[in-house]
């Protein structure tokens, strides 16, 4: 049953886990139970990604510390956290890309809205400082003709 799988896994894993072979990216699938895809590049949305987290869940659910009283669960259960994370950041498509273009725009657009706003109140600075101009040119104005 799930025991079994649970400590065949451990055993096929063992190598990985305690370092003693490196594995490729596209032999991390294979420790999901899947095949490589076909493709490079992926939407988190996509197939492939949901089959891949999926996987990943079922694999908690047989490795997780709390549930499995093999010692090696614990190392084995982080060590494939560990392999999703490496195949999310090689094959999706970087959504931290686009925060830092949204990031980027959005600071774009501050800083220009500050600008706007620092001249409208250098405009407004140069109006009052006119306007004070006008007013003392007038009173000096009657005062000489008075």
């Amino acid at each position: 049953g799930q025991a079994e799988k649970a400590a065949e896994k451990i055993v096929a894993l063992r190598p990985f886990v305690e370092g003693q072979q490196v594995v490729s990216l596209n032999a991390i699938w294979a420790f999901f139970d899947m095949e490589i895809p076909k493709g490079t590049s992926f939407e988190p949305q996509d197939p492939v990604m949901q089959t891949l987290k999926a996987k990943l869940n079922r694999q908690r659910l047989l490795l997780h510390p709390d549930k499995n009283g093999h010692p090696a669960a614990e190392p084995t259960f982080k060590y494939l956290e560990q392999c999703h994370r490496r195949l999310v950041g090689a094959f999706v498509r970087e959504a931290r890309r686009e925060t830092v273009h949204q990031r980027t725009r959005r600071e774009e657009e501050e800083l220009r809205e500050e600008q706007q706003r620092r001249q409208r109140q250098e405009e407004a600075r140069r109006e009052a400082d006119a306007q004070r101009q006008r007013e003392e040119d007038e009173r000096h104005e009657r005062l000489l003709q008075a």
